[in-house]
């Protein structure tokens, strides 16, 4: 009896855990717009972090916003320190695969506001 209750359990968690693999988990401090999450993939939005990263190595993900499924805009850096640097970017996809926009990358400072 115990075997089959473990055999149950075992069974239903692996299920349970195939089930985990298309949720999207981003870090906190990052925002997926809903437009994003409706557009892109999960492997769209990775695919586009490790961009990021790429173009602006010491900066965070602050947002990705989705203009069409085959167009995304990216801001990295913290707008809520003071004197912070912003990057912003655009990437595409060409032929299945995500690219940087180099013409589009620009840095502006936020403009906080107490």
């Amino acid at each position: 009896m115990r075997v089959m209750r473990t055999l149950v359990v075992a069974a239903t968690f692996t299920i349970s855990l195939s089930g985990c693999e298309s949720v999207l988990v981003v870090p906190a401090n990052e925002d997926v717009s809903a437009e994003a999450s409706r557009l892109l993939s999960t492997a769209d939005i990775h695919e586009i972090e490790r961009i990021a990263v790429a173009v602006a190595p010491r900066k965070d993900i602050h947002s990705i916003h989705a203009t069409s499924s085959d167009q995304v805009s990216v801001e990295c850096g913290d707008p809520y320190r003071q004197n912070a640097q912003m990057i912003s970017f655009t990437v595409h996809r060409r032929n299945g695969r995500w690219v940087a926009d180099r013409k589009s990358i620009g840095t502006y400072s936020p403009i906080i506001v107490d």
